[in-house]
């Protein structure tokens, strides 16, 4: 039998990792990013990387991927 597991805490993302995965996938850049959210490009990027390792995945084609497996894609007309 397969145990399906919820989510660990370190696994879920927090609402701006989220803000941040709905707008790479609509094909934002580091630095729009920072400019919409009120944030600092190096923030937008140290984020990227919490995401990588909750993701487990190493590049951003890996949290490309992983966006759209976890439904990330749908969601993007909700930016902010």
């Amino acid at each position: 039998m397969i145990k399906i597991r919820k989510p660990t805490k370190q696994a879920r993302l927090s609402r701006r990792e989220k803000q941040i995965v709905k707008m790479l996938l609509a094909e934002y850049t580091q630095l729009e990013i920072a400019k919409t959210l009120g944030i600092h490009p190096n923030t937008v990027s140290d984020t990227k990387r919490r995401i990588m390792e909750k993701w487990h995945v190493k590049t951003m084609v890996g949290i490309v991927k992983e966006g759209i497996r976890k439904g990330y894609l749908e969601m993007e007309d909700d930016l902010t």
